[in-house]
């Protein structure tokens, strides 16, 4: 019996479509079917011609020579709900019928003839006589002709027909490297796993052992050549085929990645993947050339956790990157695995959207405080951005991700903008205010950045002196002359720089005294380790004895208790920022606490004595003791500003 006709049918006339989700890289197919079809009814003088393809992934083809195509409503007419369709089977079929056998839509057939009186019906066969398919013609005339020709042209076309769809297949399913099976084949085959999948044998599961990622693979052919590297992917071919029971088949599915299938139990899977990363613990050895050291490490995946045959590929991916990125010969498939880089992937693919919309992304500030009089002296703008589907992102989760693409001096050009805009209008309360922007390495890298703060600053009326410029020393160690110059540039315009999470890492004293950081801003993980332990105390007061000699100011971030404020101050730290004294606030809520202070300092800034607790909740928290250190602290250092402005 022929197929049943698909449910939906797309077709124009004088071309090819391909129809009910043909092969996904069907490009080949589809020129081939153009080709044939038309030769077909040039050869035979027809005005149409149908192709079905039931092998593989099904599909259909028509070509027409005339304005208009047979169309979905005809074809299935044709093949699923004519009684004639029972006469089509496994032989040729001719039928020629004078009186008309179906009638086609207006203007497919010449003239303004409307019934077809022919229709030839061959079977399409591979070698083995499995069906391939089947060539269906039509034509308004009667054609006997056609049909004594059975044995000769039709019978020669039919032939040519399936050897190219054939050689069509083994290119599409087929690694021309190394002749295992592509990543298409890999698919088709777990999808065909799936449909008929048994659960009473512990199941399928999808192993991919990655040998190397693209970049790996490019920094290869850039340094051997592109013969070398596919000699060293035939060589991993090898060693994985050796590793593996020979019936086990062995799929190629990326650059550098091989896949197959284990019909059976979870530890037998684990033990062919770990078979096979550690057949790769001894060097490749290519000819004439050194050896090269590779790291394997492999995914699994039971096909049953899986919606599709796509989705076992991309959780594949996902849990072998997984693995090494912690640094393990294999690992299981967790859904969490994959979320976290779909979610990693629609926060990268949504920046673009943000920053042309005017309520997705927003700057909260983090005030800092000056230890000698409880002065709020400047705020650090953070960025936020309040996802359509993801809710509430923060910078954590944005900048990894965006650092490493074009988009990240697309985010900094919008933060420059807002935080610009907010400074002018703070300055026009507070003109002493400062603010510190975050600046990422791969921006402080550019010359140009420096130009587009000034031009911001200039755009929105802010001064340059109330703009400062966080960057971490990995911004400076990179490229150390080109960081020196942007430093100059800086200084010349009255923005002043402050070395970001210091204590973080590798922190270099040498490059410590080659370049003029106006503040050091010791990160919170080392103020709280010197609150609690003598050596880190130790160490944080020999940074701020030294920062002070060079004509640094200190400000101490992760201030969350009382206690930690009081170490800071004694340690000598000119500002403290952290919870203690203010969570990030919104604009409008900052801009509310600086009209709204009653008390200011000497140069006109506001005075917070009561930061982000009360007195009560200090005394419940820290002590009263601690409350009378806090105050003889500020008294003293009062004192001593005192004197040395005399």
């Amino acid at each position: 019996m022929y197929p049943s006709f698909p449910q939906t049918v797309t077709s124009t006339a004088g071309s090819v479509e391909t129809v009910d989700d043909l092969w996904p890289d069907a490009i080949a197919s589809e020129t081939f079917a153009r080709a044939a079809l038309r030769l077909m009814t040039e050869l035979f003088d027809l005005p149409a011609a149908v192709m079905h393809i039931t092998s593989g992934d099904p599909g259909w083809y028509e070509y027409c020579v005339t304005e208009r195509a047979l169309g979905s409503a005809f074809l299935r007419t044709v093949f699923d709900e004519s009684p004639s369709t029972r006469r089509f089977g496994e032989r040729p079929v001719f039928i020629n019928d004078s009186d008309g056998i179906w009638q086609a839509p207006a203007g497919v057939l010449p003239g303004a003839e409307r019934w077809i009186r022919f229709c030839a019906c061959v079977p399409l066969r591979m070698s083995g006589d499995a069906m391939t398919g089947y060539l269906w013609l039509f034509d308004s005339r009667l054609r006997v002709d056609i049909e004594a020709l059975e044995n000769t042209r039709l019978a020669d076309a039919a032939t040519l027909l399936v050897a190219r769809f054939q050689a069509l297949d083994a290119f599409r399913y087929r690694d021309r490297l190394t002749l295992l099976g592509n990543r298409t084949q890999f698919v088709r085959d777990v999808r065909a796993r799936m449909q008929g999948r048994d659960a009473s044998n512990g199941g399928t599961h999808a192993v991919v052992v990655d040998i190397g990622s693209l970049p790996m693979v490019s920094r290869m052919v850039v340094a051997l050549g592109l013969s070398k590297v596919e000699h060293s992917i035939q060589s991993m071919t090898a060693r994985l085929t050796a590793a593996l029971p020979p019936e086990i088949r062995l799929y190629k599915i990326g650059h550098a990645r091989f896949g197959f299938l284990h019909a059976g139990g979870i530890d037998m899977a684990r033990r062919l993947a770990l078979r096979c990363t550690t057949c790769f613990e001894q060097p490749l050895a290519l000819r004439d050339e050194f050896p090269i050291a590779l790291s394997a490490h492999a995914g699994i995946v039971n096909i049953d956790d899986a919606g599709s045959a796509e989705d076992v590929v991309a959780a594949l991916f996902a849990v072998s990157e997984q693995a090494r990125a912690a640094g393990k010969a294999w690992l299981m498939y967790d859904r969490s695995i994959v979320a976290a880089q779909q979610r990693a992937f629609t926060i990268v693919n949504s920046m673009r959207a943000a920053l042309c919309s005017p309520d997705q992304l927003r700057l909260v500030y983090q005030p800092r405080e000056r230890l000698s009089d409880g002065a709020w002296v400047a705020a650090e703008a953070l960025i936020r951005w309040r996802h359509p589907q993801l809710g509430d992102l923060s910078p954590s989760e944005i900048l990894p991700l965006i650092e490493a693409t074009s988009l990240m001096s697309m985010l900094t050009d919008w933060v420059i903008d807002a935080a610009a805009r907010q400074l002018a209008q703070w300055h026009r309360m507070v003109p002493n205010f400062q603010m510190s922007i975050n600046i990422s390495p791969s921006d402080f890298g550019k010359t140009a950045f420096v130009d587009a703060l000034c031009a911001a600053l200039a755009r929105h009326g802010a001064k340059g002196a109330g703009m400062e410029v966080e960057i971490t020393e990995t911004a400076v160690a990179a490229d150390p002359e080109h960081a020196q110059r942007m430093l100059q540039r800086l200084k010349q315009v009255g923005i002043s720089v402050a070395i970001d999470d210091f204590g973080v890492g590798y922190s270099s004293l040498s490059r410590w005294q080659t370049f003029s950081f106006g503040m050091l801003k010791v990160d919170g993980a080392l103020t709280r380790d010197a609150a609690e332990n003598e050596r880190a105390e130790a160490i944080f007061q020999w940074v701020v004895a030294l920062a002070k000699k060079l004509g640094q100011k200190v400000v101490a971030e992760g201030i969350e208790t009382e206690a930690q404020r009081l170490a800071a101050a004694r340690w000598g730290c000119d500002e403290a920022q952290g919870f203690l004294i203010s969570r990030p606030l919104e604009a409008s809520v900052l801009t509310a606490r600086l009209a709204a202070a009653t008390h200011r300092s000497m140069d006109g800034l506001p005075v917070m004595r009561s930061t982000s607790q009360s007195r009560s909740e200090r005394h419940a928290t820290s002590g009263f003791a601690d409350f009378i250190l806090l105050g003889l602290a500020r008294l003293r250092h009062a004192i001593a500003a005192c004197v040395r402005s005399r």
